[in-house]
């Protein structure tokens, strides 16, 4: 990399630095938190040419490229356009309002910001207070992903916000802000949608799930419709299901041939066992002795301990019978991600980066939610006391 690309993401991270000083300055947080942000920040100039070769990620590069090209550098937006995601999130990118784009560290360093504004945004609301405070300033995965040049922390913000209005009971805002990630992450709006369906049609047989419920008689036409349509989902979505897992494997593999049995799910049978061995799969993938090196050994004992947290939360409210309607929601929707993931990614490093947005939303909103709780009880109790 040239000298004047590194001075050009100096005057960049001045004012950061500066941005970083006035939060403090505003907020008085704690010595811990500000020297664990100032390390956030100094991971994108550890990660990128120090850990591994960016090339190593190669997208990183698509998303400069059009983000220079809204800046008005280099190529037009259609030249650098490589498919709709890379051109929306390289947009977004390059309207960013930091004064240079130059290097892959610039969009690092907008990817910072970000989860600076996400950070602000739930320390403000108290979302982030004592463990899932912690949490989502320790989580290594988070750290790690939102200090690359990816997407991935724009995915994470629509879905940070987008889950806050949903437990302020504001639906429709919730599913709209859902929308850009038709674009970004599509996958990512179809699990939504698929839990949002499946949590108010349960919610019909089920009343103590949620509060809100979709009308009687327009949940069960919903589901004579969606029973009348299975076979046919059936049919054509194993297809497209069997389609994703074998050009997953192909991607991971770099072995692009026909389709092989290891890929293929044939039937309902094996599709629900599939499923049930894949989704917790999903979440501890690699194992330790799966690992084939350091960085994979690290990301194993990673998963190891979060997956630990995750079923210490899960075992805490239902011990203690602390389970909101939006607790419910975010354990289904964490679930169903699991599930859907675990059944077409084969690659660790791949399992890795799409599985933190959601293991980021659940600790951090689960552990808090409970917190909410558990507080209002406590009131409640002091309150007949008294």
């Amino acid at each position: 990399m040239s000298q004047t690309i590194y001075f050009f993401d100096i005057i960049n991270v001045t004012l950061t630095f500066a941005l970083i000083a006035i939060i403090q300055y505003r907020y008085k947080l704690r010595f811990p938190i500000i020297l664990l942000l100032l390390f956030h920040f100094s991971l994108i100039f550890l990660t990128n040419y120090v850990l591994f070769d960016p090339s190593y990620m190669p997208d990183q590069f698509k998303y400069l490229r059009v983000a220079q090209a809204v800046r008005g550098s280099g190529e037009s937006i259609a030249e650098a356009m490589w498919n709709l995601p890379v051109a929306v999130a390289g947009i977004i990118f390059g309207i960013f309002p930091v004064p240079l784009i130059n290097s892959i560290y610039s969009i690092a360093i907008i990817n910072f910001l970000l989860y600076l504004l996400i950070f602000l945004f739930l320390y403000e609301r108290e979302v982030l207070k004592g463990f899932s405070l912690w949490a989502f300033l320790l989580y290594p995965s988070l750290l790690f992903y939102t200090s690359l040049s990816l997407r991935d922390t724009l995915v994470l913000a629509v879905m940070v916000l987008s889950f806050w209005f949903f437990i302020r009971n504001k639906i429709l805002i919730a599913v709209v802000i859902q929308l850009p990630l038709a674009v970004l992450k599509f996958q990512n709006l179809a699990i939504f949608a698929f839990t949002f369906v499946t949590y108010f049609l349960l919610s019909v047989f089920f009343p103590k799930i949620s509060p809100k419920k979709i009308p009687p008689g327009i949940a069960y036409v919903f589901l004579l419709v969606l029973i009348a349509a299975a076979p046919f989902a059936y049919r054509y979505g194993l297809k497209g299901l069997n389609f994703y897992r074998h050009w997953m494997w192909a991607e991971d593999t770099g072995i692009w041939i026909s389709v092989i049995p290891e890929t293929q799910i044939k039937n309902l049978g094996e599709l629900i066992t599939e499923t049930i061995k894949s989704t917790p799969y999903f979440l501890f993938k690699p194992f330790p002795w799966q690992a084939e090196n350091l960085f994979q050994l690290i990301q194993s004992g990673e998963n190891l301990l979060i997956g630990a947290v995750i079923f210490y939360l899960i075992w805490r409210a239902y011990r203690y019978k602390v389970r909101t309607p939006a607790m419910n929601f975010l354990l289904l929707y964490f679930i169903v991600s699991l599930a859907v993931y675990g059944l077409v990614i084969w690659n660790f490093g791949t399992a890795a980066r799409y599985k933190f947005p959601f293991i980021t939303l659940f600790i951090v909103f689960y552990s808090r939610l409970f917190d909410f709780e558990a507080e209002k009880r406590l009131d409640l109790l002091a309150n007949e006391r008294l």
